[in-house]
């Protein structure tokens, strides 16, 4: 068996989590998949709780680098980083397959595992927050709080359709009718 690293078994079980889900991901899967040993797992993370945890903290991290981040660009209009935003959230889940590993895990596991529930929360709160931040430049504060809630529950609906069809355009005519919306 090969040496590897926690990048690297959290990468490994991101792509497991995103095929398979998590419930049918088992320890043994994600070992096979870091060409380790299973026991070898628990020298990095102490349960699969703690590695799914583990994961959830990593996708939260790449989505604020890649696109929350866009809410907050210096120097653009809210035209712009809301435009900026949405191309991101495209670019963003059509690269990898399985749509939002985290809203999956909300609809999969949130209830069985109530110890999940703080970060899922704190992923769509703060993706909630950033639109709110662009919106409340067009709206007052409570209509650009529920614009924002709506914008995010419609791509979480996108990207299961775009899953179950198979066709990116489902995500993209959300975003662009999101930010035509905006413009209205």
């Amino acid at each position: 068996m090969q040496k590897t690293d926690v990048g690297t078994v959290i990468a490994r079980t991101l792509e497991l989590f995103r095929r398979q889900g998590y419930h049918k991901t088992t320890m043994a899967d994600v070992a096979a998949a870091c060409g380790l040993l299973k026991g070898s797992l628990y020298h990095y993370f102490p349960s699969k709780e703690a590695l799914a945890q583990a994961v959830m903290d990593e996708v939260h991290a790449r989505f604020a680098r890649t696109v929350l981040v866009c809410a907050d660009e210096p120097g653009l209009g809210a035209e712009a980083r809301l435009e900026r935003m949405m191309a991101a959230t495209e670019a963003y889940f059509l690269a990898g397959t399985g749509g939002c590993v985290i809203g999956n895990l909300a609809l999969e596991a949130i209830d069985m595992i109530p110890d999940f529930a703080p970060a899922i929360r704190a992923y769509f709160r703060e993706w909630t927050a950033a639109l709110t931040r662009i919106m409340a430049c067009r709206y007052p504060a409570d209509q650009a709080g529920r614009k924002a809630e709506r914008a995010v529950a419609e791509i979480q609906g996108a990207i299961m359709m775009m899953r179950i069809s198979g066709d990116g355009g489902k995500l993209r005519q959300t975003t662009r009718g999101l930010v035509a919306e905006f413009y209205g």
